[in-house]
């Protein structure tokens, strides 16, 4: 059974060197074929996303530094939390964080069939992130919205009068 939380690749040799080439050749057919088959618009927020990071990876660990090359759980929460959150007015949204993860997720999927990433799934250590992320977007839209039943139908007008109008 595959566990996305075991560090080692997803692809494993029977000890047969043709049918470990087979295999592989196998996984990396089906991973095309995804990225192939998927909605032109997300590949490419998928693909400006990715170039994102990769430029804030040159940009922070050096184009030299090998570990830098492999997307992983700790990198990705940094660069969400310094890079995405460096803005004090941007807004973090809860589903924009949630795109960045599928982009960065998709880039490790990429790297993991390629054999060069071994590092478990990078969501994993998000969503304690997340959690903090979505408790503080709901405050901000309690403190902004305080009181929610302006200009409804509860704001000073009956429904006759509305319709009146």
């Amino acid at each position: 059974m595959y566990d996305p939380n075991d560090s080692t690749p997803q692809f494993h040799t029977s000890g047969n060197t043709k049918l470990g080439l087979k295999m592989r050749a196998s996984q990396q057919r089906i991973q095309q074929e995804r990225r192939e088959h998927r909605p032109k618009n997300m590949t490419n927020t998928y693909n400006s996303m990715q170039k994102e990071l990769l430029s804030w990876r040159d940009k922070t660990f050096g184009v030299a530094d090998p570990a830098s090359h492999t997307a992983n759980r700790s990198k990705v929460v940094y660069y969400i939390e310094s890079e995405r959150g460096e803005d004090p007015n941007a807004t973090l949204s809860v589903n924009t964080i949630e795109i960045h993860l599928a982009a960065i997720v998709d880039l490790w999927r990429d790297q993991r069939n390629r054999g060069i990433n071994s590092f478990p799934h990078p969501r994993i250590e998000c969503e304690q992130f997340m959690d903090a992320l979505a408790g503080k977007e709901s405050k901000k839209k309690r403190d902004e919205y305080h009181d929610r039943a302006t200009l409804t139908i509860g704001d000073g007008y009956t429904t006759v009068e509305e319709l009146t109008a």
